[in-house]
This record gives C-alpha cells, structure tokens and sequence, in this order.
C-alpha cells in the first residue's frame, strides 16, 4: 500500500511539475520579442507538443511557433514542412500560409511565396500578408502590384509596424502612402 501511494504520489508531482513549468514554456515557444535564440524556442515548442493532453487549438499553436523557430533560425525547408504541418491541423490558420509564403520568398520562390501569401489573404486580410506579397512583387519587378499590396497593408493598421514599413517602401518606390 505504501509503496502504491509513493508511485501515485510521484506521478502525480510529475503532472503538476510539467503544468507548472507550462506557461514558461509557452513564453518561451512564442518568442513574442524575439529575445530568445531559435533553437531554445524550438526546444520549448517541442516540450509542449510532447504533452499528451495538448488541446487541438494549443497543438495548432504550439506547431506554428515550432515552425516560425526554424524560419527564424532560416532553415527554410524545415520551416516548410512544419509550416505544412501546421496547415495540416488547421487549414484556416492565415498566420501559416503567411510563414509558408515567407520561407519561399527567403528561398527565393517568389512565385510559390506570392501564392501562400494570397491564400492567407483568402482566408483572412492580415497587414503582414500584404505586405509580404508586396515585398515578393517588388522584388519580381512588378511595382504597380506591390504599390497596391503596400497600400492595402496600410489600410487595415496604419500603426502596425509592418505597415510602417510599408510607407516606407511606398516612398522608396516613388508612390504616395
């Protein structure tokens, strides 16, 4: 008997350990503020997908900021597959096919890029979808495209920093904000 309540005991201490090292975790996946190395982010996004009572909305979340690690860290490929991933779970998450769109600009597929970022465009109009597809149209030469993207960037958030950015490369390419 004694020795049953010291493994119940154990597992249990185990289980409010692992919750209670939870939201630190998350702090540490998100990586909101960038202050955290990828691969410390990665690793953290990894211990939350590892949990078996992950809720289908923590697993998507917690598998897009797996994912944005290995862009972060450019390992563009692997941020594809796992961006894929992603969308495998949740098909409606914009955020993903704008990290898809990301990584194929970064590899210099700008046609696949420009894609991703229309379908998260699609599913939901986000400044940093615009303004991606912007910066891939730019980069292809077609400026009265990425003036339009750039424009409709700043529409939705004016204050959002990537619209700023935004403005930014509407002045660099001769256009008014």
């Amino acid at each position: 008997m004694g020795r049953l309540f010291w493994m119940i005991s154990a597992i249990v201490l185990q289980a409010l350990s692992a919750h209670a090292q939870s939201p630190e975790a998350w702090k540490e996946c998100k990586n909101a503020d960038l202050s955290i190395e990828p691969a410390a982010a990665i690793k953290a996004c990894d211990k939350i997908l590892k949990l078996d009572d992950l809720k289908k909305q923590d697993r998507v979340l917690a598998s897009f900021f797996y994912a944005r690690g290995f862009e972060d860290k450019k390992d563009y490929d692997r941020a594809l597959a796992e961006y894929s991933r992603v969308i495998e779970l949740d098909s409606t998450l914009a955020e993903a096919y704008i990290g898809r769109g990301t990584a194929y600009v970064e590899k210099g597929e700008l046609d696949r890029g420009i894609r991703e970022y229309s379908k998260s465009l699609e599913i939901r109009k986000r400044v940093t979808g615009f303004y991606g597809r912007a910066r891939a149209y730019k980069t292809k030469g077609e400026t009265e495209k990425a003036i339009a993207d750039y424009r409709a960037a700043l529409a939705l958030d004016p204050d959002h920093e990537t619209a700023k950015d935004s403005k930014a490369a509407l002045k660099e390419l001769g256009a008014t904000p």
